[in-house]
């Protein structure tokens, strides 16, 4: 599961999660999408079976991640616990709304 995290205002927000599919290294991609990410600099790209949007974002200090020492741009990567997870779920839940996206593919 990934948690994906934008600036909204003034304040990190959660505005949707992924759970994912596949990781597909950028070798075994198409000419096309290889070429993208190694312009991005890109390892590959992470395919999505379940993509949900969260409406209206969530601020990072209304979940459990406004205890963890990181911030901004160190969330990136940051490993949850399956606990953490499901509790920033509930806390997504009690705030807003999850609509289910169109799923598609993101580079990483």
């Amino acid at each position: 599961m990934i948690f994906l995290v934008h600036k909204v205002g003034k304040a990190d927000s959660l505005i949707g999660y992924g759970i994912i599919e596949e990781f597909v290294e950028k070798e075994e991609l198409p000419e096309d999408e290889r070429r993208v990410c190694e312009e991005m600099g890109w390892r590959g790209v992470i395919v999505f079976n379940e993509l949900y949007k969260i409406d209206p974002p969530v601020p990072v200090k209304d979940t459990i991640l406004s205890a963890v020492e990181v911030k901004g741009k160190y969330l990136h990567g940051y490993p949850l616990t399956d606990e953490q997870a499901e509790s920033i779920l509930r806390a997504v839940k009690a705030k807003a709304s999850l609509k289910e996206a169109r799923c598609f593919t993101y580079s990483s």
